[in-house]
Formats: structure tokens, sequence, C-alpha cells
């Protein structure tokens, strides 16, 4: 995957979720500029970025975007689960000038930090000793569920974009049981539902929590 870093000139960076829109950019190396907006403010993601752009010193020398969105990507194009924006890379392009710009799931780039982190920012899942060379998740809850895989092999690593929040939720007792019900005929069946709030609605944003996953 191509860095931010490998792209030549100053980059837009964003963190776009249901409920806030973060915008930097990267210059020389250095995040600058780095700005908080609420979705529920603004009709379209142009809209969110034009007003950013509007503040930002010179916009006109931004060459690239790269945009870490809460949704699949396909394409290029992503819809976002818990919002009506849309963003299309080669829209952005044409929009801004933009010689490239790039899409990938919020999720999908924390997951690839994941190797990156002191040991002390991590979990571990479970009570045995840590093993190395094991995969590696991130899970958030907030406007919706994120998960994001990361699994070293001998290449490298491999980094699963996944929209886990959409799985149905498990019980591993009477009690988790009757819970799950209630929940069900309240809610549906997706973790996201139960463990997230409705998009745009809250100030507060997904929290990245990185977890070690351990045998």
């Amino acid at each position: 995957m191509t860095s931010p870093n490998q792209i030549k000139g100053r980059v837009l960076l964003a963190d776009i979720g249901g409920t806030n829109a973060r915008f930097a950019v990267l210059d020389d190396g250095a995040v600058v500029t780095m700005t908080h907006l609420l979705v529920r403010n603004h009709a379209s993601f142009h809209g969110a970025l034009d007003k950013y752009l509007g503040a930002v010193t010179e916009p006109g020398r931004i060459s690239a975007a790269v945009i870490a969105v809460a949704g699949p990507v396909h394409n290029g194009r992503c819809v976002l689960t818990n919002s009506a924006w849309v963003i299309d890379e080669r829209e952005l392009c044409i929009a801004y000038g933009f010689s490239t710009a790039r899409l990938i799931n919020d999720f999908e780039a924390v997951a690839w930090s994941l190797p990156h982190l002191a040991a002390d920012k991590l979990l571990q899942i479970g009570g045995r000793q840590p093993a190395t060379g094991m995969p590696l998740v991130a899970v958030g809850p907030g406007t919706g569920l994120g998960v994001g895989v990361n699994i070293p092999h001998a290449a490298g690593h491999t980094v699963l974009a996944s929209e886990g929040g959409h799985a149905t939720m498990a019980a591993n007792s009477p009690r988790e049981d009757a819970v799950i019900d209630h929940l069900r005929r309240r809610f549906g069946l997706s973790a996201g539902r139960r463990l997230s709030s409705p998009g745009g609605r809250s100030h507060r944003g997904k929290q990245k929590n990185a977890t070690a996953h351990e045998p």
C-alpha cells in the first residue's frame, strides 16, 4: 500500500466517520492544520472539505489526498455506512486538482498502524503468554462498530478491511441469551447496533482501540 509519505508534495489527510470529520495536512513529514467538523452540519463531504480548505493556507499546494472512511470502499468510491455522504476518488481529483486520491476503510487504516505501536498500547486477548507473529485486531465502538485485522507473515503484513460491525452477536450463557433476545426485538441482530450510537447524534467519535489477538 502506498504511504502518504511516498506521495510528493502536501497531502490532505482525513478521517471521516458518521458523526465526526477530521482533516489535516501532511507537510514535509509533519501533520499540521488539524480541524474537527461535525458531519451533521454539512450536506456533503465536498461541503465539509470546502470549509476546511477555505481555512488552510495555500490550499492549492495540496497535491494529493488520503482519506479514511467509515464504510466499505468499492472501485474508489464509498457510501458511508452511517451517513448520507458519498466520497469518490475520481471526483475528488477532478474537483480539487489532486494528482491522486486514495480512499481506505478507517479501521483498515488503524490495522496498518498496529505493528508500529508499543506493547503497552495493545491489550492482550486471553490469559496465556503472548505469542509473537499472531494476528492483531482493532475494534472501536462509536457511530458504528469498526473492525480491522492485521495478519503478519514472512513477506510483511496483510490487512483485511472488515465490516465486522454487521456481524451477529453470540451468547455464552442463558443470561446472555435473554439479553440478546431482548436486543434482537428492539434493534435487530448486528453487533454495531448493540454497541454503537446512531450517526450524527453524538459529539463523540469512534474510539479506535487497538487490541492484540493472542491464542
